[in-house]
C-alpha cells in the first residue's frame, strides 16, 4: 500500500521529471534497482525509500555494462 501511494504521488506530481522524461522509464529503473538487489551477495539491507533506491540506480547501470 505504501509503495503504491508513493508511486501515485510521484506520478501525479510529476516528480519523476527530475531524472526521467516518462513515468514508465522511472518505474523500470526502480524495478531494475530492486532486481539487482535481489541477487546481491553482500547481505545489504534493501533501500527503505525511493530516495535511497534512486541513489543506487547508477550502480545498476554500471553493473549491467560489465
Amino acid at each position: 500500500m505504501d509503495v503504491g501511494t508513493a508511486l501515485l504521488e510521484i506520478r501525479d506530481r510529476r516528480l519523476y521529471h527530475a531524472t526521467h522524461e516518462r513515468f514508465d522509464d522511472y518505474c523500470m529503473q526502480a524495478a531494475a534497482v530492486m532486481a539487482g538487489l535481489q541477487v546481491d551477495t553482500n547481505n545489504c539491507a534493501p533501500p527503505q525509500n525511493e530516495a535511497q533506491a534512486r541513489e543506487l540506480a547508477p550502480l545498476v547501470k554500471s553493473a549491467a555494462r560489465m
